[in-house]
This record gives structure tokens, C-alpha cells and sequence, in this order.
């Protein structure tokens, strides 16, 4: 009985000591596998990515483009050649008139020479030049309505470009400091003042002829 006793005690004892050392034992994880979160995968690819700049400057309007049509909707166009002549006419009778103005100009800045209001004159006269040259190039450009016109076209702008020639040289001719650099100025300058007034002339006889219709240029 003894011995029962005996071993039921060390059993006892045994599984006693069993529980004490089932203590739950922690595992630590590192920190790096903390932080990692893991994406099921549900077959959709959502790797793309977007380009913001490149989205905006796609959706940004064409400059260039812009510029060209605006260019091409106000381009000049004629229907029919009378178009086309009675254009040259109003361009003709503007050139005239714009002459008149620079010998105008030219007795104002004679008047005024020396002081103050000169140099408002001298840039009347400078815009009045640039303007005339403006003119002359874009009426270069013009598309003609057929090629009967050409010869006025080339008139007209000759007419411009020997009197913008002939007027700018007019003030050098006006500064000159002595007598002699004025004749030598007036010599050089008198072809320029022969062709601006001929091809003034060979445009109002080309207009003349092809016109379907008689002006008054009074």
C-alpha cells in the first residue's frame, strides 16, 4: 500500500511540474516584416502609372496650329479678278495718299529742326515708312485670282518700294551739312524718285485696262 502511494505521489508531482513549464513562449518579428503588407492578387494589373505632366500637356491647345489657322482664315482672297483690280485700286490711291503725307512730314520736320517737336516728327515719319513697307510685303503675298493680274500686282509693289526708297533717302538729302553732300544725296536719290512716280503710272494704266468698271480718283 505504501508503494501505491509512493508512486502516485512522484505522479503527481510529475505532471505538476509538466504544467509549470507550459508557460506560452512569445516569438518577436522582425520589424521589417512588420511593415510588409501583402496584396492578394485578384488578377487586375494596377501597375500603371499616370504621367501628369505629359496628361497636361496633351490636353493643352497647339499653338502652332492655332496660329496657322488664324493665319489661313484671315488670309486675302478674291472671288474674281474685278476683285482683285479694285483692291489694287484702293492700295494705289492709299500709296498717293501717304506720299503726300511724308512731304507733309518733311515740311514739318524742316520747321521744327533743332528742336524738341522735331523728334515727334521723325517718328511720324518712321511709322508712316514702316507701315508703307508692311503694306507693300503683304500685297506681295496675295494670291491672285488669275495670272492676268500679275503684271498689276508687280506694278503696285514696285510702286511701293521706290517711294519708301525715295522718301527715306528724301530726309538724308534734308540733313545733308553742305551743298555738295546735298547734290551728290539729290543725283543718287533721282532714279529712285523717277521709278517711285513711273510705276505709280504703269499701275493706274494696268488698272485701267483690266477694270470692268471707270473710277473717279479725284
Amino acid at each position: 500500500m505504501k508503494n501505491v502511494c509512493l508512486i502516485l505521489g512522484l505522479v503527481i508531482m510529475s505532471l505538476s511540474g509538466c504544467s509549470n513549464n507550459t508557460s506560452p513562449k512569445t516569438i518577436s518579428t522582425p520589424q521589417s516584416l512588420q511593415s510588409l503588407s501583402i496584396t492578394t492578387n485578384t488578377g487586375t494589373n494596377t501597375n500603371t502609372v499616370s504621367n501628369p505632366s505629359t496628361e497636361e500637356n496633351n490636353s493643352q491647345p497647339n499653338d502652332s496650329n492655332q496660329q496657322t489657322e488664324t493665319t489661313n482664315s484671315t488670309e486675302k482672297t478674291f472671288a474674281t479678278q474685278q476683285d482683285f483690280v479694285d483692291y489694287m485700286y484702293e492700295k494705289v490711291k492709299a500709296l498717293e495718299d501717304t506720299v503726300s503725307l511724308l512731304d507733309s512730314n518733311l515740311t514739318q520736320v524742316y520747321s521744327v529742326a533743332g528742336t524738341e517737336a522735331e523728334t515727334a516728327q521723325l517718328s511720324i515719319r518712321h511709322n508712316l515708312l514702316k507701315q508703307t513697307t508692311n503694306e507693300m510685303n503683304a500685297i506681295e503675298s496675295l494670291k491672285r485670282p488669275t495670272e492676268e493680274v500679275a503684271t498689276l500686282q508687280d506694278y503696285v509693289v514696285k510702286a511701293y518700294h521706290y517711294n519708301v526708297e525715295y522718301k527715306t533717302a528724301e530726309y538724308e538729302v534734308f540733313k545733308a551739312e553742305t551743298l555738295q553732300d546735298r547734290q551728290v544725296l539729290l543725283d543718287a536719290n533721282a532714279e529712285n524718285e523717277k521709278l517711285a512716280q513711273q510705276y505709280i503710272s504703269l499701275a493706274w494704266s494696268e488698272i485701267d485696262r483690266l477694270s470692268e468698271t471707270a473710277y473717279d480718283r479725284k
